[in-house]
């Protein structure tokens, strides 16, 4: 390491261990001008941001400006002036993502605008915040020739390094100095009153190693070998993030092949339809316990690392990386990619469908979600802003920054999880009747996805409650009894998600023609009541499979590819999935299959769907499945290596 010493522009390079001449001299100085740099201690300000250059110190006796925050955190402005746009926008349209407009569409679309200004001010009152608050405190100077000049020592620390910054005391050497550094640095400039000697430094880092081996050695409550030790390897977090997400992906595929094979029948004036295609149970049986639980794991894993990042971060950089992380895919997505990508579909409907079909299809859809919903207002070439998959982006982002802003308020609270028996039996069954109570009052009503919320009932039923557990798991380092289960505690949590899973599969068979004890479950009731008691067990479940059986102590560089690229995959799923179902149904075309006949075939019969539609269907599982991920996993970590998405993803 080396450090840079000015002094009225005069430079002394020192080396750790040697001692330059005149080292009594400057330490003298520093002390004497400790009253000078009290008071111009406020020109000097530094903001931290991992990932990209994040410091401009103000050199040469004046304050930053304006223009150096905007150059430096130039896409946390980006990303905060982009909510503007959109709220202005959902203003401006207060429709949904089909084109409806009625009350609750547009009570929700205000609701949505309110949301992004909210986000727009906090984005730039964090980003310019230092500025304000230094103008707000700097001191009136009589002689402006008496103002302090920066003199003080300039040491860049970057993941453990040091290093030089430009020759010149320029805020423009400064900044291209800082340019050069490789993306992912977290960059930090020390102030003066805050600096120590290289030697001195290293001296203390060496004994504080020193002094924590010797406690760990000696078996000591040390607090840093202590949080390592509780925490462990969390590699199979990892895994189990982009495990979820490859399950997602799964189940939109999935609830894709389900509606179609719900369309059985719809036009029929008879009865339902007493045996649907194949595909139907097992699809519709892994995207039920799927859906029940998924994204409250995810909630709960996001929120589990809350709490220390906020810690370690503090309040402007964390809300500032959370905004552009979050805020940004959310944006891209709902305002260009989702919009673009409708208007394809509904492009593809119009050239495939003849009049005919066109009706035919219409007929089979209306209706079905909701009763004022239009389809051939549907087929209008309108640019909607959607919601996709990335409404779990904008509520984590929801929930994390409320959390950041009301943690100064909240008490640490320090105990063990509670056992698993009491979580199953208490914990799950109280959430299930607050999931029982808001299904029933919402379950046909038009705000059921108020502020582009999937399910209220999930939303307050399951997906809050997880990130709270989350949070206080983070604080509490859970997951480690969750990984120390004792035997007959995970066996009998075992035992619990298969009675689960059987109890789905007999919901799923009331369709069919099998024993009587089946068929007279109450369905309605199972689905409104057992969401968040099978979300507990089977999250369990998963949290401890995982850390046993998917744990890599050294993982390899496929597992960070794999780790890397999950996120981008979620946030651009629909981009690719969507496209390989039309590739598949033109492949058939090409066959020879007449794809429009048989729909419409399907569509007014309420007979056993006949071998050629069967295959249909689940050669499009197969098809849309391996050509997806095959395409999708290798696009979402090549997207990390493009300017700006390399900030986000």
């Amino acid at each position: 390491g080396r450090v840079i010493t000015r002094h009225g522009g005069r430079r002394i390079s020192k080396q750790p261990g040697v001692r330059p001449r005149g080292e009594e001299s400057q330490g003298e100085a520093r002390r004497a001008t400790k009253t000078r740099t009290e008071t111009g201690r406020d020109m000097v300000n530094t903001t931290e941001v991992r990932g990209r250059v994040a410091e401009h110190v103000g050199t040469k006796g004046r304050a930053l400006k304006w223009i150096d925050v905007a150059s430096a955190l130039w896409l946390e402005i980006v990303v905060s002036v982009c909510f503007f746009a959109a709220a202005a926008w959902r203003i401006a349209a207060p429709l949904d993502e089909n084109g409806v407009d009625t009350p609750a569409t547009r009570a929700s679309a205000y609701f949505q605008a309110a949301n992004f200004i909210v986000f727009g001010l906090l984005g730039l009152g964090c980003v310019f915040w230092p500025i304000i608050h230094s103008s707000k405190r700097e001191p009136k100077r009589a002689n402006p020739s008496s103002s302090v000049r920066f003199v003080e020592e300039q040491v860049v620390t970057v993941s453990g390094r040091n290093f030089r910054p430009h020759a010149k005391n320029s805020r423009k050497g400064m900044e291209n100095s800082l340019r050069t550094l490789a993306d992912g640095a977290t960059i930090r400039v020390p102030t003066r009153r805050s600096m120590r000697l290289d030697e001195e430094t290293n001296a203390d880092e060496v004994k504080e190693k020193s002094a924590r081996a010797l406690e760990t050695a000696a078996g000591k409550d040390n607090k840093a070998a202590g949080t390592q030790q509780s925490e462990g390897n969390l590699a199979y977090v990892a895994n189990l993030r982009s495990f979820l997400v490859f399950m997602v992906v799964e189940v939109h595929i999935i609830g894709v092949l389900v509606a179609v094979c719900e369309m059985q029948g719809s036009l029929s004036p008879g009865h339902p339809p007493s045996a649907r295609p194949t595909f139907w149970t097992p699809g519709n049986w892994v995207y039920t316990w799927c859906d029940r639980f998924g994204i409250s794991l995810f909630m709960f894993i996001s929120a589990y690392f809350c709490s220390k990042s906020l810690d370690r971060k503090g309040f402007r950089t964390f809300v500032l990386g959370k905004l552009v992380r979050f805020g940004g895919p959310y944006l891209m997505y709902s305002c260009i990619f989702g919009p673009v990508l409708l208007i394809g579909l509904k492009e593809y409907l119009k050239y495939a469908l003849d009049s005919m079909h066109l009706s035919a299809v219409a007929k089979a859809v209306e209706g079905k979600e909701l009763g004022v919903f239009d389809f051939s207002d549907w087929l209008k070439l309108q640019y909607l802003f959607q919601r996709g998959p990335t409404w779990f982006v904008l509520w984590l982002l929801n929930f994390t920054l409320c959390y950041a802003v009301i943690s100064p308020f909240l008490p640490t609270l320090r105990f063990r999880m509670p056992h698993p028996l009491i979580m199953m039996t208490i914990v799950g069954p109280a959430l299930g009747g607050i999931f029982y109570a808001i299904h029933t009052t919402l379950h046909h009503s038009q705000y059921r996805d108020f502020g582009d919320m999937d399910r209220w009932e999930y939303g307050i039923g399951e997906y809050i409650p997880f990130f709270i557990a989350g949070i206080l798991g983070g604080r509490n380092n859970w997951l480690r009894e969750v990984k120390e289960m004792r035997t007959w505690v995970y066996w009998t949590v075992r035992v619990v998600v298969l009675g689960f899973w059987v109890l789905i599969f007999c919901e799923l068979a009331q369709s069919w023609k099998i024993p009587t004890v089946i068929r007279h479950l109450n369905v309605e009731l199972l689905d409104t009541l057992t969401p968040p008691i099978f979300a507990v067990p089977m999250s369990l479940f998963v949290l401890h499979s995982f850390s046993h059986w998917f744990n890599p102590q050294t993982p390899g560089r496929f597992h960070w590819a794999f780790w890397a690229s999950s996120y981008a995959v979620y946030v651009f799923q629909a981009l690719f999935y969507l496209p390989l179902f039309i590739a598949y149904l033109e492949i058939l075309k090409r066959a020879g299959v007449n794809v429009l006949g048989e729909v419409l075939n399907f569509v007014t019969t309420t007979k056993r769907a006949d071998p050629l539609i069967e295959g249909c269907i689940w050669g499009a599982f197969f098809f849309v499945t391996i050509t997806t991920h095959l395409l999708l996993w290798p696009s979402g970590f090549l997207v990390r290596r493009i300017p700006v998405f390399n900030k986000m993803f």
